[in-house]
């Protein structure tokens, strides 16, 4: 039979605990909220410029996002960025490369 522990903490601090990661979760979510609108202004401006332009931009951030997904040492060395930047700005290619299909299929 596998044994099993908790932690027992006081009253006070689970509490404080509890406060934190509802704090933390609101940060996550306003976070959220603001990527969500940078995407918004980013395609905005994006449907401002020709479509030549349009599909320059979304073949270099193709390539970017391409580099940085199989070299994130990269964004170490050069940025001082984590992994996690490279998998953002690779969402942000598929979120755009979606939009590019939805508006001329």
């Amino acid at each position: 039979m596998e044994e099993t522990q908790s932690i027992k903490l006081p009253i006070t601090r689970l509490s404080a605990l509890e406060e934190q990661i509802t704090h933390l979760e609101k940060q996550v979510k306003d976070l959220k909220s603001r990527c969500d609108a940078q995407y918004h202004v980013i395609d905005y401006l994006l449907k401002l410029l020709p479509n030549k332009k349009q599909l320059e931009i979304f073949f270099e951030l193709k390539s970017l996002s391409d580099f940085y997904t199989s070299h994130p040492e990269s964004l170490d060395v050069e940025f001082g960025r984590s992994t996690a930047y490279a998998q953002e700005l690779h969402d942000f290619f598929l979120s755009l490369e979606y939009r590019r299909h939805q508006t001329n299929p």
